[in-house]
């Protein structure tokens, strides 16, 4: 094809909308990867909160596994072991509520 066929200003008018395309795909693929980025966040975020919340009620439950008083109540229906196994249980609740507070006010400093 001769040069002189060549419609230049058709061609620029392709390859300009051609590459208007192109951005236009490049924001929306650089937007999911920033969504998804956030997500992932979220996401681990979600996994060190239920770990350390994990981790918390096992420590909760080998204290009062240990505790031969308590322990027993938990498998007794003797009446004088449950004042020690409802300040077992409000001291686990308090941490946990504790753990959830701390968890909220560092996820809303970050946001």
């Amino acid at each position: 094809m001769p040069y002189g066929d060549l419609d230049y200003e058709e061609l620029t008018k392709i390859l300009t909308d051609n590459f208007n395309v192109l951005a236009d795909e490049a924001a929306a693929l650089s937007d999911r990867n920033l969504i998804l980025e956030h997500k992932l966040t979220f996401a681990h975020e979600q996994v060190i909160f239920s770990s350390n919340l994990q981790a918390l009620f096992y420590c909760m439950m080998r204290n009062f596994s240990s505790r031969s008083g308590v322990a027993k109540a938990a498998t007794t229906t003797d009446k004088h072991h449950y004042p020690e196994l409802l300040a077992w249980l409000v001291t686990f609740l308090m941490s946990a509520f504790r753990l959830l507070y701390a968890y909220k006010v560092h996820h809303s400093i970050n946001n």
